[in-house]
């Protein structure tokens, strides 16, 4: 089954004679399908998809804030490392700290499967 589902398109007339004709297509190679029950089909199956893109953006919102989130936490443990020079042994377990949590967000961004 070949659908037009284009977000951007506006419901136009050719939008609707397009959900039409493929409505037309399907039923014609269904015995004794009705067209309302199809049609209702293509709906529910138009929102579940509206659905699944917003879940999938707002996915990828998510994963920007964490990426800017985990950038600002390591930044946040180099600068104490820095503050804290005068005793070397906080200030190595801090770097070692960041430098691991470094390594981990880059394994996380660019993983060599």
């Amino acid at each position: 089954m070949s659908l037009c589902l284009d977000r951007a398109a506006p419901r136009t007339a050719s939008y609707s004679l397009k959900r039409t004709q493929t409505l037309a297509c399907c039923c014609s190679n269904m015995s004794g399908a009705n067209i309302d029950e199809v049609e209702t089909e293509v709906v529910e199956i138009e929102a579940k998809l509206d659905k699944l893109v917003k879940l999938c953006s707002g996915m990828i919102e998510a994963g920007k804030a964490y990426v800017s989130a985990n950038k600002l936490f390591v930044n946040g443990i180099r600068d104490l490392s820095q503050q804290c020079k005068k005793d070397e042994m906080i200030s190595e377990c801090l770097e070692k700290c960041g430098e691991s949590l470094q390594e981990i967000i880059n394994y996380h961004m660019h993983p060599s499967f």
